[in-house]
């Protein structure tokens, strides 16, 4: 827990980053890519200009989430940022959906490094490690860079709060040689220079459970486990991942009729309580004992000062129309809510 307090300071003051945030790495491209993601996912992508990006859903029929990806416009088309889900994966579902379009689905994954940096110290240490040019700043922007010559796209991300960035090095491509700083080493090579550069700055790297604390604490959903059992509405991913106002796409029947009718069953939130962190799909009660909702996800939390007991931060649903106050654990444990931490700055 010592470790945990630790990393999470430095995510609020200093440098923190981590390897391999995201699972899928995807290109899309071809004459008929626009119009074709346009129809297969949920958010309107027609006014995404090169170098901006959107946060978007894959649905079924059902309006079940399939996928929970990034999609980021090219010059040439997009690349697509998703979690790894072996059950499920991103490129066989779009895979799937594909006729007779002319379009070019590639998987990165296995030819790519993507790191993720963040805190706020990572501005300037990525302003002096990549090639000249201006830090993307809105959510999901990006543009093209250069590290030790290797080339990568960097975006803000905002998937464990702000300031955050993620480099994408596509390993495929690229200078190598003995001219070139990497020396025919690869983009291993230049990325060893950037743990380099990380470690001279006092960066440390995230374990998991304070990347997932970061993402519970920011209020950032993930397919599995926090959108399987609710439709986009209830998981509050309209408007920011789903277009109520775009043309057809696979399960915009459901979404279109679950907003005609304004009231989802569920509303998601953030809760911190004492202990041990409970299972995912614990009951949330009421203080006379109803079942008001469920957590979906869970992160250890340290011990706040003046020394109380560690707890753990939970993202979880509660019944629309359910009061707040009073909500506990099926042991009985107490439970508070939590605004979103988007920043260093946010509470």
């Amino acid at each position: 827990m010592e470790n945990l307090a630790r990393e999470l300071a430095a995510a609020e003051a200093g440098l923190v980053y981590r390897p391999q945030l995201t699972g899928e790495v995807l290109r899309v491209r071809g004459a008929d890519a626009p119009a074709w993601l346009q129809a297969t996912l949920s958010q309107d992508l027609a006014p995404l200009a090169a170098g901006s990006g959107a946060r978007s859903l894959l649905l079924d029929a059902r309006g079940a989430v399939l996928a929970d990806l990034a999609v980021l416009r090219e010059a040439e088309g997009f690349l697509l940022l998703a979690d790894a889900d072996p059950a499920r994966p991103l490129a066989e579902e779009l895979a799937r959906r594909l006729f007779r379009e002319q379009v070019e689905l590639a998987s990165l994954e296995a030819n790519s490094d993507v790191l993720w940096l963040g805190g706020p110290a990572a501005p300037a240490l990525l302003a002096a490690q990549l090639a000249p040019g201006e830090l993307p700043a809105a959510p999901l922007a990006h543009r093209r860079s250069a590290l030790a010559g290797w080339p990568l796209t960097l975006l803000a991300s905002p998937r464990l709060g702000a300031p955050g960035f993620e480099l994408v090095m596509d390993g495929a491509c690229g200078p190598q040689g003995p001219e070139t700083p990497t020396t025919g080493e690869g983009p291993a090579a230049a990325l060893r220079g950037l743990f380099r550069a990380l470690a001279d700055a006092g960066g440390l790297r995230l374990s998991p459970a304070a990347a997932e604390h970061l993402r519970v604490a920011a209020g950032r959903a993930r397919r599995d486990p926090d959108l399987l059992r609710v439709l986009p509405q209830e998981a509050g991913l309209v408007p920011e991942a789903v277009s109520l106002g775009k043309g057809c796409y696979p399960g915009q029947e459901v979404v279109m009729r679950q907003a005609s009718r304004g009231r989802p069953r569920w509303r998601p939130l953030i809760l911190a309580g004492p202990g041990a962190a409970p299972a995912p799909g614990t009951a949330l009660q009421s203080p006379a004992g109803e079942s008001e909702g469920w957590v979906s996800s869970t992160a250890s939390a340290p011990a706040p000062p003046p020394g109380n007991e560690p707890g753990f931060l939970a993202l979880g649903y509660l019944r629309t129309g359910a009061a707040c106050e009073g909500l506990r654990l099926e042991d009985g444990r107490p439970l508070a809510l939590r605004p979103p931490r988007l920043g260093p700055d946010s509470n």
